[in-house]
C-alpha cells in the first residue's frame, strides 16, 4: 500500500457503508500487509517504521507484517501489539491527535497499559460528533 493520501483514501473508502452519526461512531479498521516495500522491520535496524496510519473521515489502516517484525515475530508480541496499534488508530478516528498522551495513545508497541487516559477519554466524550 503507498503512502499516497489519494490511495489511502480510496482503499478505506473500499466496502465502507455506514458513516458516524450524533448518537453513535461508526470506525473502520482495515488490515494490510505493509505501507511500501521498504516499510518494515526488514533487517531489525529499519527506523521509524508505519505500524497504522488514520484518515479521521476515512478510516484506518493496520501494517500486519510491519507488526509482526516489530515484534520480532513472537505471536504473544504480536498479538499485543495488533491490538495496541487497531485501538491506538480508532482513537485517531475518534479526533485523538498526537502522541503525547499516556497508555494507548503513545507510539509504540512496548507499553503495557491498553487504555485510553482521562485527557484523551474527556477528548472524546466531548466530541458530538467524530
Amino acid at each position: 500500500m503507498s503512502r499516497d493520501k489519494k490511495a489511502v483514501q480510496q482503499q478505506l473508502l473500499a466496502g465502507r457503508d455506514h458513516v458516524s452519526h450524533e448518537s453513535y461512531w461508526v470506525a473502520y479498521v482495515q488490515s494490510g500487509f505493509q505501507s511500501s516495500p521498504l516499510d518494515d522491520w526488514d533487517p531489525i535496524l529499519d527506523g521509524g517504521v508505519l505500524l497504522g496510519t488514520t484518515s479521521a473521515s476515512y478510516g484506518s489502516l493496520v501494517f500486519t507484517e510491519a507488526i509482526d517484525d516489530r515484534a520480532n515475530r513472537e505471536p504473544a508480541a504480536s498479538a499485543h501489539c495488533n491490538k495496541k496499534v487497531v485501538a491506538h488508530e480508532v482513537g485517531h478516528q475518534l479526533g485523538i491527535s498526537g502522541h503525547d498522551y499516556l497508555g494507548i495513545m503513545q507510539s509504540g508497541c512496548s507499553i503495557t497499559q491498553l487504555f485510553f487516559d482521562g485527557r484523551s477519554l474527556h477528548f472524546v466524550r466531548a466530541t458530538v460528533k467524530p
